[in-house]
């Protein structure tokens, strides 16, 4: 299945990722609970991601409706570079709009615009070693 996102208009929202970026402090960079995006566009989001380690899912529901597919997730994968010590289990709403592109409009007619996430990215944290519990 190809998935295409809209480069200009796309938009990524996720106070699970902004604690990421904030590496779990309260006064980071990435305020929570804001109306601000995460990720204003498709390359802000790329540039994000791949300063992660690799650490792929396992999508164990997905629904979709008339313009949004939401995805149930969890971190319990085999095939992953940093094995989780605390599984980590989230869900996305994935917002489509009719693809506009002539080129690519055959082969996949709707695009991601928007992004809703959240997941326990205490576990994360914990999981990448920056979170070190006291108990």
């Amino acid at each position: 299945m190809a998935i295409l996102t809209h480069s200009r208009s796309f938009k990524d929202y996720s106070d699970s990722v902004n604690t990421l970026i904030d590496n779990g402090c309260p006064n980071g960079p990435k305020a929570l609970g804001g109306s601000t995006a995460t990720f204003s566009s498709r390359a802000d989001f790329e540039a994000g991601q791949s300063g992660q380690p690799n650490i792929p899912f396992t999508i164990l529901n997905v629904w979709t409706a008339c313009n949004v597919v939401i995805v149930r997730w969890d971190s319990s994968n085999p095939n992953a570079t940093v094995t989780p010590v605390e599984p980590v289990t989230g869900i996305a709403a994935l917002v489509t709009t009719i693809n506009t592109n002539s080129s690519t409009k055959a082969a996949v007619p709707y695009a991601i615009q928007t992004v809703y996430s959240e997941f326990n990215s205490g576990a994360w944290l914990y999981d990448l070693g920056i979170f070190k519990p006291s108990c």
